[in-house]
């Protein structure tokens, strides 16, 4: 089967691409050819997706948009499996090549400024179904920033957007959460799959952790990780001021490794060298963007990974590294985070209603106890299957289908 791989970047930006440097080869593997297809080449400091420019590809930075599609055109795909694009008009260009497929990573025509959350009076996931009537909210509740300017664009790219998915063949997504997030705008069931998760360190080499039945309270220092994105709604603020909690609730030294940079990165380094200097025995280290390599040794050297995102998340990819690696997690209830995330076996879940330091401070504790650590190790013994060639299994019939319409 001829597949056109369809995203905004060809370089590792977030978990789609780490998502996507798996599937590439794998799919190349089974003896698919792959055409990747993509908008940007940046951030330029990061590294190519694995797979990506390995075979036939096209970018926009190849000479505009026409010959970028052309490229593909005379490629004759038999079905585009298109993630995230910037444009609608990109996606509505690859429409008329072949049958297509989307992968739902996030709230794609389904809000505004694509976060489903309202922060006024606190931060909340939102459930509205998209329409008019988010206009009327989106200030009062704010939604998203204060331009009307960017509201009415914003809100005419994501009712573009959801038309456009009407075209699709099929929806694939990893959680249910985002399944039923696009049967209630309407889509049919039948055209909405949960594809089983991937680990994206699947094909990173990874060591034994040494001192996987003791948890970190019986330990010299206490290790907390942050891994992701850096913006308001990941909740890295919120971590920084569960510490002074968290301090008194262990003993020995207490270290907090935050691998990941974004829009709200200074915000939370100001905030830690506030705080930090007020605890004893406590460090805060910024790493800034970490390879998969680098997130990996941070898994294998902590003891708590938090996950304290505020907004829905559509999954949560890094839950399933940490599980691979015994590492209990502590998050928010919220989005597709509960489908993975077994209060009391993998971790522990704060409440959401509203997302507060101590609900977190509360779980991360909760997360250094004896019986979570002997739980999730006991639980990570191999029951579940996260690699990418199981996923394909499942994902190779619905491309397929989609190819014969």
């Amino acid at each position: 089967m001829r597949i056109a791989v369809a995203n905004w970047t060809a370089r590792r930006a977030g978990g789609v691409e780490a998502y996507l440097g798996l599937l590439i080869p794998a799919l190349r593997s089974h003896g698919h050819e792959v055409f990747f297809w993509h908008e940007l080449d940046e951030p330029t400091n990061r590294e190519p997706i694995p797979g990506a420019t390995d075979g036939p590809r096209a970018s926009l930075s190849d000479g505009g948009s026409t010959t970028a599609l052309e490229r593909l055109r005379a490629w004759r795909p038999d079905v585009l499996f298109v993630h995230r694009l910037d444009r609608p008009e990109h996606e509505r260009a690859l429409l008329a090549m072949a049958p297509g497929v989307f992968f739902v990573h996030g709230y794609h025509g389904t809000c505004i400024s694509g976060t489903k959350t309202t922060t006024l009076p606190v931060a909340q996931p939102c459930t509205r179904v998209f329409g008019p009537t988010c206009l009327v909210h989106y200030f009062p509740r704010r939604c998203g920033g204060r331009s009307p300017i960017t509201m009415l664009s914003e809100y005419r790219r994501q009712t573009a957007r959801l038309e456009l998915l009407k075209q699709y063949a099929s929806l694939v997504t990893f959680s249910e959460h985002m399944r039923r997030e696009y049967l209630n705008h309407g889509f049919d069931q039948r055209r909405v799959t949960r594809l089983p998760a991937v680990d994206p360190m699947e094909r990173v080499p990874r060591s034994h952790r040494t001192n996987e039945n003791a948890p970190a309270g019986h330990t010299s220092v206490t290790r907390i990780a942050f891994i992701g994105r850096v913006d308001r709604l990941k909740g890295l603020d919120l971590l920084v001021e569960a510490l002074p909690l968290i301090r008194k609730a262990v003993g020995g030294r207490l270290m907090l490794t935050v691998a990941g940079d974004g829009p709200d990165l200074a915000r939370c380094q100001q905030l830690a060298a506030t705080i930090g200097p007020q605890l004893a025995d406590t460090e805060i280290l910024f790493l800034g963007w970490a390879s998969p390599v680098q997130c990996q040794a941070v898994l294998e050297t902590t003891d708590v990974l938090a996950v304290p995102s505020v907004w829905p998340e559509p999954f949560g990819l890094v839950g399933i590294e940490a599980a691979r690696h015994g590492v209990p997690v502590a998050a928010f209830k919220v989005g597709g985070i509960p489908e993975w995330l077994e209060d009391g076996r993998n971790g522990a879940l704060a409440p959401a209603s509203p997302p507060t330091a101590a609900g977190l401070a509360a779980a991360i504790e909760r997360c250094l106890s004896p019986e979570i650590h002997r739980a999730i190790h006991i639980r990570t013994a191999g029951i579940v299957d996260y690699s990418i060639d199981h996923h394909i299994a499942q994902l190779l019939p619905v491309l397929m289908e989609a190819g014969l319409k």
